[in-house]
């Protein structure tokens, strides 16, 4: 009886968080604390206060970098304590301001954010851009649409514009659209990673197995990690399920949390009749909190099969089997020690779990005879042969009865 179980392939890993995109110049450097940096600005000698413009650039440029290293809060807690004054906020410390809000979930305020930076009269791409982003985020779909065409129209060729727009598209299921923005977008800039990964994604989302294998090639090339190895996995795991086995086991080598690629790498292999290499993936993948049940299933019959008992009972105390063909596994395994009452009970459980299913009822009337409850046993097997009347284990345990 063959109860391996397909677990369905991984869904696609949450592509990559749309970024924030903004863009503000030439790169800086951290060189003090934001607080140094507002003391120096507050302090600045009587020939700075003649270029006000320079101190709000040195200070965009120092909250950037804060922002850009992940102190978030930092940034904020600046805004609200030492530049309460919006008259002294430029429409690029809108826009930061923005991002700051928009990165804790405060879209709201986000909004409003991006909205008095457009009053300045600088209308940036980057403040329609963002303000995009929000507003999709609150659930404003054509307003937020808008934005992004907005942001291209005044930055046609900025790569930021037609990406966060493809990317809106993209989500609203407006694939030909979607389409032509990527693709000028890639026209821009061949070598934006963000790019090719969105073309990936429209490719999934619309069908094309042979361009999403593609795409997903190359950025496997260019830039390597568990999430190209688990949707080149998830591609071939149809026609080529050793290739597939592969790009999981780099799916779950590169990343100790992707256990859905070890428990997938582990599926395959055990079906390809490679036991030992399925094993320890298995087993990694059974470490979660709650494993599937296809993969406690497959487990289980890999060690009924090695003959694993200590191993087995072990992963049912730990992960009791959901399934039907999980506890046939265990009944089976329970038999060949010897158990044949524990094996019973198991039997018993696996046809609970799967009331339809013929084999398990078969392994439960053997177990039955066994135990000493033959009438019990034929009532089965012949209930069986109603239903399969060419079921050959059933037949033949039931005429060497008589």
């Amino acid at each position: 009886m063959s109860l391996v179980q397909r677990a369905a392939p991984p869904g696609p890993q949450a592509l990559m968080t749309p970024r924030l995109y903004a863009r503000w110049g030439a790169s800086v450097k951290r060189l003090a604390p934001l607080l140094l940096l507002l003391l120096l600005v507050r302090a600045a000698p009587a020939a700075d206060r003649f270029d006000p413009a320079r101190n709000r650039e040195a200070l965009l440029a120092r909250l950037t970098a804060a922002f850009e290293a992940g102190e978030v809060d930092r940034v904020l807690s600046v805004f609200a304590d030492s530049l309460g004054n919006d008259a002294e906020l430029t429409p690029r410390l809108w826009n930061l301001k923005g991002l700051a809000l928009a990165a804790r979930g405060r879209h709201g305020e986000a909004v409003a954010a991006y909205e008095r930076g457009m009053r300045g009269g600088m209308h940036l791409y980057e403040l329609h851009m963002n303000l995009g982003r929000s507003l999709q985020a609150l659930g404003v779909t054509g307003r937020a649409l808008a934005e992004y065409r907005q942001a291209v129209e005044r930055a046609p060729g900025a790569v930021d514009a037609r990406l966060a727009l493809g990317e809106g598209y993209l989500d609203y299921g407006r694939y030909a659209q979607a389409r032509t923005e990527l693709e000028e977008a890639a026209r821009l800039d061949p070598d934006d990673l963000r790019v090719l990964r969105q073309r990936a994604r429209l490719a999934d989302e619309t069908g094309n197995a042979a361009e999403s294998l593609a795409l997903w090639a190359q950025l496997e090339e260019r830039e390597p990690g568990p999430d190209t190895a688990r949707r080149l996995g998830e591609l071939r795991a149809g026609e080529d399920p050793a290739l597939a086995a592969g790009w999981y086991e780099a799916c779950a080598s590169r990343d100790s949390a992707a256990l859905d690629c070890a428990a997938a790498a582990g599926t395959l292999l055990l079906g390809l009749g490679r036991p030992e290499e399925a094993r320890p993936w298995l087993e990694r993948a059974c470490t979660a909190d709650e494993p599937t049940a296809a993969t406690v299933q497959n487990l289980l019959l890999l060690y009924q099969q090695q003959g694993s008992l200590e191993a087995l009972e072990a992963l049912v105390r730990r992960h009791p089997p959901s399934t039907g063909p999980g506890w046939g596994a265990v009944a089976l395994a329970r038999r060949a020690a010897g158990r044949s009452r524990a094996a019973l009970e198991a039997a018993r459980r696996a046809v609970e779990a799967s009331p339809e299913n013929l084999d398990l009822a078969n392994i439960l009337a053997v177990l039955l005879h066994e135990n000493g409850h033959p009438e019990e046993a034929r009532r089965r097997w012949k209930w069986i042969l109603e239903r399969d009347p060419a079921h050959p284990q059933a037949r033949r345990n039931l005429s060497e009865q008589h």
